[in-house]
C-alpha cells in the first residue's frame, strides 16, 4: 500500500516538473504610486510603469550624443530607461547604474505562446539563453572593458496575475570593481512579444531595488 502511495507521489512530482509547476513564482499585479509613469507599448497592446528614479533616454540628451559619437549606442533600436539625470550627465547620476531596456516584436497569430502558456525549459532553450547572456556580456565589454559572468543564468517561469513570463537572472562584473545583476523577461501573447531587461549595480541595490523589483509586476497586456 505504502509503495503504491509513494509511487503515486513520485508520478505527481515528475509531472509537476514537466509542466514547470515548481519553477513558477506567483506574483500579484503591482499598483504603482502616482509618481510613477505608465508607458504604452506596441501601439497600446501592453503597458509598463516606470519609477521616477528612471528617465527615458532621448536622442537629444548629452549622454546619448556621446554614445552616438563613440559608436557605442548599442541599444539605439530599443526603448531605454536610465538612472534619472544621466541624460544631462549630472554628477550624482554618473556614480550609479540602472537600466530598463524594452524591445517589442510583432508577428503573426501563433508565432508566440499565448499569454497564459509556458513551455518546458529544455536543454536547447538553456543553450540558447546562455548564448544570449554571453552576447549581452560581450556588448557590455565594448563599453567598459572586460566583463565576466559571475553567476547564472537562472531560468524559470513566473506568473504575474496569470500572465506568464520567462525570467532569466545572472550577475556580471562591471566597471571599477562593481557587479551588476540583470533580470531578463520574455512575455508573449500569440502574435506579439515583449523583451524587458531590468539591471542595476549591486552596490546601488538599496537605492534602486525597492522600486525596480516591482517594475515587471506592473506589466499588463491590453
Amino acid at each position: 500500500m505504502f509503495r503504491k502511495y509513494y509511487a503515486f507521489l513520485l508520478l505527481l512530482f515528475m509531472q509537476a516538473i514537466a509542466f514547470n509547476l515548481y519553477s513558477q513564482e506567483q506574483l500579484s499585479q503591482y499598483t504603482p504610486p502616482q509618481s510613477w509613469t505608465t508607458y504604452k507599448l506596441g501601439f497600446g497592446s501592453c503597458s509598463l510603469s516606470i519609477p521616477p528614479m528612471m528617465e527615458l533616454r532621448k536622442n537629444s540628451d548629452s549622454y546619448t550624443q556621446d554614445l552616438n559619437a563613440s559608436g557605442m549606442n548599442i541599444n539605439a533600436d530599443k526603448v531605454v530607461f536610465q538612472q534619472e539625470g544621466l541624460g544631462r550627465k549630472s554628477a550624482e547620476s554618473t556614480t550609479r547604474f540602472a537600466r530598463i531596456i524594452i524591445n517589442y516584436s510583432d508577428g503573426s497569430s501563433g508565432d508566440y505562446l499565448k499569454k497564459n502558456e509556458t513551455t518546458p525549459i529544455d536543454d536547447e532553450m538553456k543553450r540558447s539563453i546562455k548564448a544570449s547572456v554571453y552576447q549581452g556580456i560581450h556588448r557590455a565589454s565594448q563599453l567598459m572593458g572586460e566583463v565576466q559572468l559571475i553567476s547564472g543564468p537562472i531560468i524559470r517561469w513566473i506568473s504575474i496575475s496569470g500572465t506568464k513570463a520567462l525570467e532569466v537572472v545572472y550577475r556580471r562584473t562591471g566597471a571599477d570593481n562593481t557587479t551588476t545583476t540583470s533580470h531578463w523577461y520574455m512575455l508573449q501573447n500569440d502574435n506579439k512579444a515583449v523583451y524587458i531587461e531590468v539591471s542595476s549595480r549591486d552596490q546601488d541595490a538599496e537605492y534602486f531595488q525597492p522600486a525596480l523589483s516591482n517594475v515587471i509586476r506592473t506589466f499588463k497586456w491590453k
